[in-house]
């Protein structure tokens, strides 16, 4: 009898058919007790406004259920992470990416079923609630019976029973909530990555397009349309960076309040941990709260740093491109002027820049290298102490990531470089064709 009253209660809920959503399948123990059976039953219409003749109830009298609910969309892919990890691979790998490829549409499938899922959640939640209320109104009526005749051995077990049933209803709610919590950040992970598709795209559309006009040896004028474009979007990202630079610095002022804030309530807790009573537990309920604050605003403060970091790269490219725009109108003007000693004096300052280019790059490659055996290195220490969680496990992992993220950026600078050696050399060529033909013209 006590297995059969001990069922999963949420796929089998006190609803009206035609009045109330169905459920999903979080476990719920419903009173045993044979004298609280009706009484949950009414508090139960009462908190739905339906009558107790509209529910279906079992051979016990409980409610019975009404049918499952549609089963939620299985993953498309096996993490949110994972998918944003195949994107990061693909713009590391040099790939172009925007609004149209698939793996934009893939972020957004997955948000859309991230919040379907969120909205299911609530609806769960919502129940529960509803749930925890009528247990709550049933315990208060059982206290105030208490309180009236003072009789635990009759009413203490309906009180204990109600008690735990509460309890269960809580974990179920936590742990809704905490899938919830998942998916939100999930979703704001996702958000930024299609964010970041949105602006490359646009960014390398007009990258490629000047790109490709100047590898055709055109010559793109100062105040056209496409250097218009680049000096309006190199604006909007600076706009950007400008507010989020001043969010982040009010940031760094609460931060530094909330660490007094959990300094304090340390300091408050040292002084009573070892006491009996609830003042220690409260103030470490303070302390865990302000923790969990600091988190939080750790991570928002994380992801306007990320907004900085791409703002930063993007306006790098494209003050580059707005650079070999006026370096090769520069060169074409004077390659029309046939000034044969400017040409001489530009042709001799173009192999000294290279020259510093090529030092340069030589010294990013040997720190490259010196990047790829240190990584090697840590990885060697952290797979010794593998079964092991200490601070020095922590700051070696740190060591590596940092290592990994300044190799990617010597890339990137290499990259940069090499791309300024091209257009040098290009420019060379263009101004030693050009010495020739002077020359030539001038022996006849």
């Amino acid at each position: 009898m006590r297995a059969r009253q001990a069922l999963r209660f949420c796929s089998k809920t006190a609803r009206a058919e035609s009045h109330l959503p169905i459920t999903k399948s979080f476990r719920v123990v419903p009173p045993q007790n044979c004298s609280l059976k009706a009484d949950f039953q009414q508090a139960w219409c009462r908190s739905y406004a339906v009558g107790v003749d509209q529910l279906k109830l079992d051979v016990d009298g409980l409610p019975t259920s009404i049918g499952r609910g549609p089963k939620r969309p299985k993953r498309k892919f096996v993490g949110v992470k994972e998918l944003v990890t195949e994107f990061e691979r693909a713009m590391a790998s040099g790939a172009r990416l925007n609004k149209n490829e698939a793996t934009y549409q893939n972020l957004a499938d997955e948000a859309k079923r991230l919040r379907r899922e969120n909205d299911e959640i609530m609806s769960e939640v919502s129940d529960l609630m509803v749930m925890r209320a009528t247990y709550v109104e049933l315990e208060n009526e059982i206290q105030s019976k208490l309180e009236k005749d003072g009789d635990y051995s009759k009413h203490g077990a309906e009180k204990i029973e109600l008690l735990k049933n509460i309890r269960e209803v809580d974990y179920q709610i936590a742990g809704l909530r905490y899938q919830q919590f998942v998916n939100i950040q999930d979703i704001g992970l996702l958000k930024r990555t299609m964010n970041r598709i949105e602006k490359m795209g646009e960014v390398m559309a007009l990258v490629d397009k000047v790109e490709a006009a100047l590898e055709e040896d055109t010559t793109v004028p100062v105040d056209s349309t496409d250097t218009d474009a680049l000096a309006e979007q190199v604006d909007g990202f600076r706009t950007e960076y400008d507010s989020v630079t001043k969010v982040v610095w009010t940031y760094r002022e609460s931060v530094q309040q909330k660490f007094q804030e959990i300094y304090d309530a340390y300091h408050a807790l040292l002084d009573v941990r070892e006491t009996e009573g609830n003042n220690a537990d409260e103030i470490r309920n303070k302390l865990v709260a302000h923790l969990q604050h600091m988190k939080r605003m750790l991570a928002q403060l994380s992801r306007l740093r990320d907004i900085q970091v791409l703002n930063a790269k993007e306006i790098g490219i494209l003050e580059r491109v707005r650079k070999k725009l006026r370096r090769h109108a520069e060169v074409q003007k004077l390659l029309k002027s046939g000034d044969r000693q400017r040409i001489l004096d530009e042709f001799a300052r173009l192999q000294e820049r290279t020259a510093r280019l090529r030092a340069s790059m030589l010294e990013l490659e040997t720190s490259q290298a010196r990047f790829s055996e240190n990584s090697a290195e840590i990885t060697t220490n952290l797979r010794e102490l593998k079964d092991v969680v200490t601070a020095e496990t922590g700051n070696l992992r740190e060591q590596l990531i940092a290592n990994i993220q300044e190799e990617e950026q010597t890339r990137e600078r290499l990259a940069v470089l090499r791309s300024a050696q091209v257009q040098n050399i290009q420019f060379l060529a263009s101004l030693k064709g050009a010495l020739l033909k002077l020359s030539i013209f001038g022996e006849q």
